[in-house]
């Protein structure tokens, strides 16, 4: 084996290689956002998990990858481990695809169609056609296509030059003799370890193995426990991944390597007893790249059906094997959910940061409802778990910021670069309204310490204040959360008349005043609360309407503009639901029936969103008519 020869090899791997890793890549690309809803509909129970394993790898072509997304799933709190353990069995499983595929390469030549469909003809054809579509075709669906055969054509081609590579060794006495030490067991496996944990696949490793057996001097013994050796491999990957995980994201991992040493010992074992015993006559025959193949298969194939009805005792030992440790803080395990394993994948790393965001809001909501009670009675206990969310808050909104900008930088696509720009923007708007929660509650904590109090007329109007505030947060949680538009469209009327109410409050708040039957500390308290509540709605807004803009078509809604809007031009549905919450929140402050004859329109609930129909719209009463009403009142 010549000079040439050998730069021929080290050029057939590294082409081999790279389109394996291209071809994953792409893979995970496309399929990765999907991913995750999939996994949560199909592992219900461990036969679809088995199969959705199974699946995925053979897409992505690697169940390193496979086991990874999984490890980061279970980490981030998304499945549990019961779910996930028959998805990496799965994923042995698939793992054996990539093989069978370059098995074609044994395919005979003796007419024009077997000759075609061997890997050395059809792989140049996969890669001008994958050029042709990522070049000269503008769809995304076909560019992506595109580069899904190049991987496909760069993989054959880098397989057929390894081959013609290492077809001179045929006859060389020196590789033949150095490849008889292989047939030592524990050697072999060693090697097998050792090369799948180089090239971070057994994939990879199993094909360089196919690519050698052209020189016709591998053996089912030299084979066998170098394949049994690839299988064990592939689980350094996945533990170095698992470093910083918690600890069912560490299971995972033990999962991963657990299944292949089971194998490896009770395959392997059985084979060589078997074969002392008995004697195989086939021990010393040349295997091909189709013998190769299929014994990958099978051995992740029996290994997986003799441990899935052994999921229990699996679990259980994975207990033993990590104990459990005291609780997490609730706030890590919420922050693990932005792990670096999901940046490869800019869709699910921006879904893991939407989960959080949405716990953002989750906990300005409970805060606000700790603010509440704060107005009944002062509570130093609800204090400090105001206080400790708000650290969550704080804590979130620079962690997520942080990796959004990481994830930015890993994403050319529009669709993925404009949620994470949503995202920033409502990490702050949520942390704003934290913030105001917390002011609202210093309030409260200032008058318990100077003894200063509400009066009860002036107690009644703010909790009705935050009644309709509770309303504006919950509205808003659940259109971000839903990703529901049609939700969304109700904060901006329900903000306007909390606008209002603040307005029709500080005018009794002067009123108090005057009549001497309101402190001027607590006039300062009172009027501090509702510029905070008003703001909380404010911000609101700003979710609310920058959701509707990234769901809807955002070259045609500019969120600007249509917050400048003058709301009495709105639409019919705006002007329904405004009289609607004006019904809610502002006519029981004057003490006022509602002002149509019409019933008032029911709210839908927030998951089947209905449309408001117009014969069903109250009328609104006019601003004049309502500021009669206001200086009839005061007098």
């Amino acid at each position: 084996m010549d000079i040439t020869s050998v730069l021929s090899l080290l050029g057939g791997i590294a082409l081999f290689l790279y389109g394996m890793d291209f071809l994953s890549d792409t893979m995970k690309r496309t399929a990765g956002a999907r991913l995750e809803k999939i996994l949560e509909k199909l592992t219900s129970n461990p036969v679809k998990g088995l199969a959705l394993g199974t699946a995925a790898t053979g897409i992505v072509q690697s169940s390193t990858a496979t086991a990874v997304i999984v490890l980061g799933f279970v980490n981030a709190g998304i499945m549990s481990l019961k779910q996930a353990i028959p998805v990496v069995f799965g994923a042995n499983i698939g793992s054996t695809v990539t093989g069978q595929l370059l098995r074609l390469g044994d395919i005979g030549s003796k007419s024009v169609i077997l000759t075609l469909l061997k890997p050395s003809s059809f792989a140049p054809i996969l890669v001008a056609i994958g050029v042709i579509f990522v070049m000269f075709v503008k769809k995304k669906k076909f560019s992506t296509i595109g580069q899904v055969l190049i991987g496909l054509g760069i993989l054959f081609i880098g397989m057929t030059t390894m081959e013609s590579a290492v077809a001179p060794l045929r006859e060389s006495k020196a590789f033949q003799k150095a490849f008889t030490m292989f047939s030592n067991p524990l050697l072999g496996i060693l090697v097998g370890i050792l090369v799948t944990a180089i090239v971070q696949s057994s994939s990879a490793s199993v094909g360089i193995l196919q690519a050698l057996t052209a020189t016709g001097t591998i053996t089912w013994g030299m084979a066998i426990p170098i394949i049994l050796g690839e299988n064990i491999g592939k689980a350094v990957p996945v533990f170095i991944s698992s470093i910083s995980t918690n600890r069912d994201a560490k299971k995972v991992a033990w999962v991963h390597f657990l299944f292949n040493v089971f194998g490896a010992v009770l395959l392997g074992g059985l084979i060589y007893l078997l074969h002392a015993v008995v004697g195989f006559s086939f021990w010393d025959n040349v295997v091909n790249r189709g013998n190769v193949a299929d014994f990958h298969t099978c051995f992740n194939l029996i290994t997986a059906i003799i441990l899935m009805p052994l999921i229990g005792v699996v679990t259980k030992l994975l207990d033993r094997i990590l104990p459990e440790k005291e609780e997490e803080e609730w706030s890590i395990k919420q922050f693990e959910q932005l792990s670096n394993m999901f940046l490869k994948t800019p869709g699910l790393a921006l879904e893991q940061s939407r989960r959080v965001v949405c716990d953002m809001g989750q906990v300005c909501r409970e805060n606000f409802g700790k603010v509440r009670q704060l107005l009944d009675q002062y509570d130093e206990k609800l204090m400090e778990e105001l206080r400790t969310n708000e650290d969550f808050l704080d804590r979130a909104e620079t962690k997520v910021s942080e990796y959004l900008v990481r994830v930015t930088e890993t994403t050319q696509v529009v669709k993925e670069t404009r949620l994470a720009n949503e995202l920033l923007r409502s990490i702050t708007d949520f942390e704003r309204i934290g913030d105001y929660c917390i002011r609202i509650a210093e309030v409260f904590d200032f008058q318990d310490s100077n003894g200063i109090s509400f009066s009860e007329p002036a107690k009644k109007e703010l909790d009705k204040m935050f009644e309709a505030v509770d309303n504006i947060l919950k509205t808003t949680v659940d259109a971000y959360m839903q990703e529901n538009a049609r939700v969304a469209v109700r904060v901006e009327p329900l903000e306007e008349v909390i606008n209002e109410l603040r307005l029709l409050l500080e005018d009794h708040h002067v009123e108090r005043l005057q009549n001497n039957k309101c402190s001027v500390q607590a006039g300062i308290s009172y009027k501090e609360i509702l510029n905070a509540t008003d703001r909380i709605a404010g911000h609101c807004v700003n979710i609310s309407v920058f959701l509707i803009q990234r769901l809807n078509d955002p070259h045609k809604f500019d969120a600007h503009e249509h917050l400048r809007q003058d709301h009495q031009e709105m639409n019919e549905e705006y002007k329904a639901l405004y009289t609607y919450y004006e019904t809610l929140y502002y006519h029981p402050i004057l003490n006022e029936p509602p002002v149509s004859e019409e019933p008032a329109l029911p709210e839908p609930e927030p998951v089947e969103e209905k449309e408001v129909k117009e014969e069903k719209k109250p009328k609104k009463e006019d601003k004049a008519k309502k500021d009669k009403k206001k200086e009839k009142k005061a007098k």
